[in-house]
């Protein structure tokens, strides 16, 4: 019996869930993205120099990294 309830309670989950995608738009196809963006040289050394600043200025705030290995453990 509560085999049986599992799976009627899957059913009908899944017929809501499949009738809310199809309200939105969903028509069985692959879903498409249209803002691809290829991570390049310029994105790299934008990510370095924000990581390179970060880690400056949490230096500066507190002063050795004492306090840095104790929040990571």
């Amino acid at each position: 019996i509560i085999c049986a309830s599992l799976v009627l309670r899957s059913i009908d989950k899944s017929e809501k869930l499949y009738k809310s995608m199809k309200n939105r738009g969903y028509n069985g196809q692959e879903i498409t993205t249209y803002n691809e963006h290829n991570f390049n040289g310029f994105d790299l050394f934008i990510s370095m120099l924000l990581s390179v600043i970060v880690i400056v200025l949490v230096f500066l705030n507190f002063g050795d990294a004492h306090y840095l290995l104790h929040v990571i453990n």
